[in-house]
Parts: C-alpha cells; sequence; structure tokens
C-alpha cells in the first residue's frame, strides 16, 4: 500500500512559501492562571469572616476553572497556519463520508469532484474522512481523503491543492 503524506506535514512543498506556521500567543491563558490564582487566595483570605463561607466556595470554584481553563488553552491549538498573501488564518475542516463508499469517494476525489463527496456527507462519526484547508470558511486551499484504522487517521490519497475553488 502506498504511503502519503498529510497536509500538514506537507505544507511547505505544497504552498511554496505562501503558508505560514505560527504559533498563539500565551498571554491571555497565563493572565487566566493568575486571576484563578487571585480569586483562589481572596477567597481563602475572606472565609474567615462571618457570612462570607459560600462565596468562599464559589471563588474557588470559580479560580479552579480559570487555572483548568488557561491550561487546556495553553496546550489546545498552540500552532496555526495562515496564508501570508492574503494574512488569514487558514481553518481545518473534518467531513465524515460513510464508510461503504469508500472506493466512490477515492474516484470522485482523485477527478476533483469534492462537491459530490461532500453530497455523501453523514453526520456521524465515520471512519472515512474529507478534511479541508479553508481561508474564511468558503475559500479551500488543500483537501484530503483520511482513513482512520487503529485510532491514527491515515491519508489514503496525496493532497488536492485548488487555489480558488469554492466549497458551499
Amino acid at each position: 500500500m502506498e504511503e502519503y503524506k498529510r497536509i500538514n506535514e506537507s505544507i511547505e512543498d505544497l504552498s511554496k512559501g505562501d503558508i505560514e506556521k505560527k504559533k498563539r500567543s500565551y498571554l491571555f491563558p497565563v493572565i487566566c492562571i493568575l486571576v484563578g490564582f487571585i480569586i483562589i487566595f481572596l477567597g481563602i483570605y475572606k472565609s474567615n469572616d462571618v457570612g462570607y463561607e459560600q462565596t468562599t466556595y464559589l471563588a474557588i470554584f470559580s479560580g479552579l476553572f480559570l487555572i483548568g481553563w488557561g491550561i487546556v488553552r495553553i496546550y489546545i491549538n498552540a500552532d496555526y497556519y495562515i496564508v501570508k498573501s492574503l494574512n488569514r488564518e487558514i481553518k481545518p475542516v473534518k467531513i465524515y463520508i460513510d464508510p461503504n463508499d469508500k472506493d466512490a469517494a477515492l474516484a470522485l476525489f482523485k477527478a476533483g469532484k469534492l462537491d459530490s463527496i461532500i453530497s455523501k456527507s453523514i453526520s456521524k462519526s465515520s471512519p472515512l474522512i474529507l478534511e479541508l484547508w479553508r481561508v474564511d470558511g468558503h475559500q479551500l486551499l488543500y483537501s484530503q481523503l483520511l482513513y482512520r484504522a487503529n485510532s491514527k487517521l491515515k491519508p489514503i490519497s496525496n493532497p488536492l491543492v485548488k487555489k480558488e475553488a469554492k466549497i458551499k
């Protein structure tokens, strides 16, 4: 079986330097973590005052939530890609396809008929996935068919490059 690279692994070759990988700022998550600690300490400080027992529990819960959210935000979506010429972020979208249509979807993909593949989409999770990398939600840049096997997404086609295509 032929081995294919995923879009994010071969983005530099596909874009010929027009796409740049960037890292998100950690400022907002760090501020949330700090504010969470401050809220917890103020809640504990006020716990000695009469009548502030419920407020203390709420403050501790809110502070822990902010700390947890800040930590999760640091680790999720740390990297993203932008198109230099447009100065816009690329957003990957996954469309689940009925796995019974795998051969037909692969043939349509190789022919470049992505709208026909999208019409076969299903709402629930499926092992057959059409991954679309778009700008502004409409302008398609790259697409690829993936298949989930053993909890890993494996490409079953080469990335398709369409600079001017519009997908509904």
